[in-house]
C-alpha cells in the first residue's frame, strides 16, 4: 500500500466485481486491515480507515449480519428452519396476541408479514409467557463450550464456575468480562464453522488446545443442529450431481470430494455476493432514473458506500430500501441493511444520517 501511494500520496488499487469464487469482490488490496492498529498497552497507533478522506458526506450502508441470516433462510428451506439460529433475526415459532386474545402466529413465507417481526411483542409457542428476544448466536455457542468444559452456569453470559478436574483453560471464576473473551472465541468460531473448520482449524487458527476446541464443536453442535443438518445436505447434493447451486441459479464444481466442505460456506457468501450486485444494479437504474448527483463510489463486503450530493439526503433511504427489498424475493428471514454517514473520513462514521 506505501508503495502504491508513492506516485502522488494517493494509493491506487484495482476493484473486480467479477474475480471472487463465493465473495463480494476482489482486489489487490484484499486484506486491507478494518480494526485500529494499536501498541501493547492498547493505544491506537494509526486506523488505516482514516486514510480514505473525503469533504463531502459519505453515506455508509451496511447489511446486518447478512451471511448468518442467509445460513438461517438456508435452515427454513433444507429442514423447517433452526430454532435458533432464526430466532436470532425474527420470531420464528412465536405468536402475538390479538385484539380478543387470540393466538396469532408470526408468518415470514410473504414479505408484508415477515416486516412485522419488530412492530409486535411475540412469546414464544412452547412458553407462552416468555417474549421473545434474538438468540445471541455467539452468547450461545460460548455458554455451552462453558458447560461442556466442566462449568457450573451460575447466571448465564456473566456467572460460571469451574467444577470440571484438571486446569481449565478459560479462569476458574467466570464473570461477565471474562465471558467477553470466551465470547470472542464462540464469535470466531461459529464463522469458522459456516466456512467448514473442524477442530485442527480452530486448534491452529484460534490457539485452543484439543479440549477447547472441542467443546466450541460441541457447543455450536447443540446451539445449532439444523446448521449441521444443512452443511450434510449440501455434501450429499454434491455428491449426487457434482455441484451445488446458489440461490441465485450460479453452480459451484468441485472435483475433489476431499473439500467438499467448502460449498456449504460457498451458496451462502455466493449467494450473498450475487444479492449484492444485483442491489448495485438496481440503485445504478434508480440513481439513472431520478438523474440524481449522488454517485455510488465503492462496495467493500456487505456495505455499499456513496458520495451524497447536498439536498439528496433523502436518497439514503431510497438506497436502504432497495438493498433490503432484493432479499423479498428468495429469503425468508428479514434482512436489514444500516445506515452510517460521515463527512471527514471512513473511520469516523456515525450511526444515521449527520446535518449537512
Amino acid at each position: 500500500m506505501l508503495d502504491s501511494s508513492k506516485y502522488d500520496g494517493r494509493a491506487y488499487t484495482q476493484l473486480n466485481a467479477y474475480g471472487a469464487v463465493s465473495g463480494r469482490m476482489s482486489s489487490d488490496f484484499q486484506q486491507f486491515p478494518r480494526d485500529p492498529l494499536v501498541d501493547e498497552e492498547g493505544n491506537e497507533l494509526f486506523h488505516p480507515r482514516k486514510a480514505f478522506l473525503a469533504d463531502y458526506m459519505t453515506a455508509y450502508i451496511d447489511y446486518s449480519q447478512i451471511e448468518l441470516r442467509v445460513q438461517a433462510d438456508y435452515t427454513l428451506k433444507v429442514s423447517g428452519g433452526d430454532l435458533n439460529m432464526c430466532r436470532a433475526y425474527m420470531p420464528f415459532r412465536c405468536h402475538r396476541i390479538g385484539e380478543n386474545g387470540e393466538k396469532i402466529p408470526y408468518e415470514f413465507d410473504t414479505p408484508e408479514k415477515r416486516k412485522e417481526w419488530n412492530k409486535y411483542t411475540w412469546f414464544l409457542d412452547e412458553n407462552p409467557k416468555q417474549k421473545w428476544t434474538p438468540t445471541d448466536n455467539h452468547n450461545l455457542t460460548a455458554h455451552n463450550a462453558l458447560l461442556a468444559l466442566g462449568y457450573e452456569c451460575v447466571e448465564p453470559y456473566k456467572k460460571y464456575r469451574y467444577n470440571g478436574s484438571g486446569q481449565p483453560f478459560f479462569k476458574e471464576y467466570i464473570d461477565e468480562d471474562e465471558f467477553k473473551r470466551v465470547r470472542s472465541k464462540g464469535k470466531s468460531f461459529n464463522f469458522m464453522k459456516n466456512y467448514g473448520g473442524g477442530i485442527g482449524a480452530a486448534m491452529k487458527q484460534l490457539g485452543l488446545p484439543r479440549n477447547v476446541a472441542q467443546a466450541l464443536i460441541d457447543g455450536f453442535t447443540k446451539a445449532f443442529p439444523h446448521v449441521i443438518i444443512y452443511q450434510q445436505a449440501v455434501d450429499q447434493q454434491h455428491a449426487k450431481k457434482g455441484y451445488v447451486q446458489n440461490m441465485y441459479g450460479r453452480r459451484y464444481y468441485l472435483r475433489d470430494r476431499n473439500k467438499a466442505y467448502k460449498l456449504a460456506n460457498y451458496l451462502i457468501q455466493g449467494t450473498c455476493a450475487d444479492a449484492l450486485k444485483e442491489a448495485i444494479i438496481r440503485i445504478d437504474e434508480y440513481i439513472t432514473k431520478r438523474n440524481l448527483k449522488t454517485r455510488m463510489i465503492l462496495p467493500v463486503h456487505d456495505e455499499l458506500q456513496f458520495k451524497v450530493e447536498s439536498g439528496e439526503e433523502w436518497a439514503i433511504y431510497e438506497f436502504q430500501r432497495i438493498m433490503q427489498e432484493v432479499f423479498d424475493e428468495w429469503c425468508l428471514v428479514p434482512v436489514v441493511a444500516e445506515i452510517e454517514t460521515s463527512k471527514t473520513c471512513w473511520a469516523e462514521k456515525k450511526e444515521g444520517i449527520i446535518t449537512m
